[in-house]
């Protein structure tokens, strides 16, 4: 249900619908679906489909992680690189990249490999 949802939000095979994307993400949060706790997150992060609430964002991305969602380790994980939401924290960001590509994200080691790019360039 969830990924049905990521769907509509992304606009892949279907038309971009946020509404039902909202919908989907909800009923699959309500069942307990980590996937379906972090597209909430992810929606809210955005701004698709409800207000913009990064904070919403951040809580729904912690509950997924405890449901084992690597694309939550991942998008908070680039709240924190980036500190949108959240103070940066390059330490934080790192150790949930690494949670989510163990999950075999395969986006957490882009992210991770311009953590370090980054960390080399400051004498790190």
């Amino acid at each position: 249900m969830a990924r049905l949802g990521f769907l509509y939000l992304k606009g892949k095979g279907v038309d971009v619908d946020y509404a039902r994307a909202v919908e989907l993400a909800r009923r699959s949060d309500r069942r307990g679906s980590g996937y379906g706790m972090s597209l909430l997150g992810q929606l809210y992060e955005q701004g698709a489909g409800v207000d913009r609430d990064l904070e919403k964002a951040k809580l729904q991305y912690e509950r997924a992680i405890k449901y084992g969602s690597a694309h939550a380790m991942f998008r908070l994980g680039r709240m924190y690189f980036k500190g949108v939401g959240v103070s940066r924290d390059w330490d934080k960001a790192e150790s949930l990249l690494k949670m989510s590509r163990s999950h075999e994200n395969p986006y957490a080691q882009k992210l991770l490999d311009k953590i370090e790019r980054k960390r080399n360039r400051m004498g790190y």
